[in-house]
């Protein structure tokens, strides 16, 4: 297991953890849809999210939900001249994943962060409780 499917393999699997401990507070039955926000810099790809989910979701009631990614856009801010925006990035043919470069596309210094990228949100579920015949969807803003 390379280091990429360790890094966000950490984060699924506290994702499901979480999944299982509120479904069996709140009684539900089956999850049906799992919806995450995963940064561009998070070094991850949504393909390898999903197999991954697939293999650890298996036997748990969140086995067969479909799963939902959606990628929040990178960004980055120089310390020396303020620019706040896109950084250049460099595309790992080995993992298929994108990592920013820190030189300012504005005064070439290197002194960008990472303002927006490396996010791991699970942002909703939907699920059905038992007894129920309806779904219910649960979102999360901010």
């Amino acid at each position: 297991m390379g280091i990429e499917y360790w890094h966000y393999g950490m984060y699924m699997t506290e994702t499901l953890q979480i999944l299982i401990a509120w479904s069996k507070k709140n009684d539900v039955e089956k999850i049906l849809e799992v919806h995450l926000e995963i940064g561009e810099f998070a070094m991850t790809k949504p393909k390898n999210v999903r197999a991954l989910y697939k293999l650890l979701a298996k036997g748990t009631i969140a086995e067969g939900a479909r799963l939902f990614v959606k990628k929040i856009p990178g960004v980055m801010s120089c310390k020396k001249c303020g620019y706040i925006g896109k950084a250049k990035k460099l595309y790992l043919l080995r993992s298929g994943t994108y990592i920013p470069l820190t030189k300012c596309p504005k005064c070439y210094e290197v002194a960008l962060e990472v303002v927006q990228g490396k996010e791991y949100i699970l942002k909703g579920i939907k699920f059905k409780r038992k007894g129920s015949e309806l779904p219910e969807e649960v979102f999360y803003e901010g």
